[in-house]
């Protein structure tokens, strides 16, 4: 049974044939075969028989390529479904896979948090297990003592006796009834090379009391010769304890420096003796930092190496590596760079307008400045009084730089009744006398400036231009300038 789609098909393609024919068709209509021209007279059956011979061929041939594309694309499309059934089941495999990815990585992470708790906590067991044994490897050189600087080969065969001879001979009386070294040896027990400074000589005593009594009777002596070499005698650690003692060698140093009285507590635990007290520190940055914060107040500003460390960082911390340039370059070289500085400062202050002279005085005539009452005047010209240099001297706040003269506000507070008669003495105007400087100024000129400071904030806008530059001027010193001020105003 044929298809409604494929009649339909046949049915245009018939239409088509009849009203324009292929060019096939109109060769077979206008070149008929010998067959069919011998013998056989042509009529209008004749023609109609071929025409659906024709039609009938074509409509077969198109079914047959209709059919052959069908197949085609039908093994095309199988093709596409098995390889989407691959991947589907590649996707299904993976997605088993990921999950048991995930199941694996969450029991790891179950398995691993507990676990890091309990390596902590081994760590801390063996670490604390690492102080005990270094605890007691200390403990059991509590008799020992270390010299270094000894020459070699100078105990001879015998250096317990060497020893023995050697520390009550240098170092005196003092030992107990049974002092004794068991025993003595240098470490490495190989020979170093020649020219090597001498390998420590270590010695255990018999009695811990005697190897105090060396220590004590050596810190006291100092300087210990033998054979021209100095000789040092220290307790003997491990080598942990003596990595952390060492740590305080800067602070002992400058301790040594600044003559401070200082030990050494076991384990290591630095005892500084000051003003009296004991100060203890386990860590020599704390050390470090009172002994910067005792300079800072002692110290003050005197040369000092505390000054020197602190002007070389300030200068480390402000010095200029590189810079850019107006034209955007970078630039690194000192040379240039100042040159840079300097043409940057000097288009800076270049005077880009003009200034007319005449402007500004028109500008001036039209402004009336107040002047002062008599009043006023007889008060800012009167001599100072010893009540206001103490009262100014009371009022002065504490805690700031020292003045021109080198001593602080708590100087003149501490002696203010000593001082305040020497300050009013100063040479007054008049007959050739120099003016007293404006820091005196300060001191006695405090307590008049506040009787006029309400007559002050009445002054116009030019005052504040007038004061900005006065204060530059006399090196920031904002009241000298005010009472400058009112000196000028007062005379106009």
């Amino acid at each position: 049974m044929q298809h409604p789609r494929g009649a339909a098909a046949a049915e245009k393609l018939k239409k088509y044939a009849k009203d324009d024919p292929p060019d096939n068709v109109r060769n077979l209509r206008n070149n008929p075969a010998p067959s069919q021209r011998k013998g056989r007279p042509s009529d209008g059956n004749e023609e109609r028989g071929e025409d659906e011979l024709t039609l009938k061929q074509a409509s077969e041939q198109l079914m047959q390529a209709i059919s052959l594309t069908r197949s085609s694309l039908t093994e095309k499309i199988e093709d596409v479904h098995t390889e989407v059934g691959r991947l589907r089941h590649d996707m299904q495999a993976m997605r088993g896979r990921i999950s048991e990815v995930e199941t694996r990585v969450s029991h790891i992470e179950d398995t691993i948090t507990p676990m890091e708790a309990k390596l902590n906590k081994a760590a801390g067991s063996v670490n604390a297990w690492k102080q005990k044994a270094d605890d007691l490897e200390n403990r059991l050189r509590r008799n020992n003592i270390r010299i270094i600087g000894l020459p070699e080969r100078s105990e001879g065969q015998q250096p317990e006796q060497f020893l023995e001879e050697w520390l009550k001979s240098t170092l005196g009386d003092g030992f107990s009834s049974t002092f004794s070294v068991e025993r003595a040896h240098r470490v490495p027990t190989r020979p170093l090379p020649p020219g090597a400074p001498p390998r420590p000589f270590l010695a255990r005593l018999l009695n811990c009391r005697d190897r105090d009594t060396i220590l004590r009777l050596a810190r006291q002596r100092g300087l210990i010769k033998f054979d021209n070499a100095t000789i040092s005698i220290f307790p003997d650690f491990s080598m942990e304890l003596q990595k952390q003692r060492a740590r305080f060698m800067d602070v002992k140093k400058q301790l040594r420096e600044e003559n401070i009285v200082y030990s050494m507590l076991y384990p290591a635990r630095l005892r500084i003796v000051y003003k009296g007290s004991s100060l203890f520190f386990t860590d020599p940055a704390e050390a470090i930092e009172w002994l910067r914060s005792r300079s800072y107040f002692e110290l003050g500003n005197q040369a000092s190496t505390l000054l020197a460390f602190l002007v070389r960082q300030h200068n480390t911390s402000n010095t200029i590596l590189q810079i850019r340039a107006s034209d955007g370059s970078l630039v690194s070289s000192t040379d240039k760079i100042l040159q840079s500085f300097y043409d940057y400062y000097i288009s800076l202050y270049k005077s880009k307008s003009g200034f007319d002279i005449d402007e500004c005085l028109d500008y001036l005539s039209d402004i009336t400045f107040p002047l002062l009452s008599p009043s006023q005047r007889a008060l800012m010209e009167a001599e100072f009084t010893l009540e206001e240099v103490e009262h100014a001297i009371a009022d002065m706040a504490t805690g700031k730089a020292p003045g021109p003269d080198g001593f602080p506000i708590e100087f003149y507070r501490k002696y203010r009744d000593k001082l305040a008669p020497i300050l009013l003495k100063r040479p007054k105007r008049g007959g050739g006398a120099a003016l007293p400087d404006f820091y005196l100024y300060y001191l006695a000129g405090q307590a008049k400036m506040i009787s006029v400071s309400s007559f002050m904030s009445e002054l116009p806008s030019v005052r504040c231009e007038l004061l900005g530059f006065l204060t530059h001027a006399l090196m920031g010193d904002s009241l000298a300038a005010q009472y400058l001020v009112l000196h000028l105003i007062s005379t106009v």
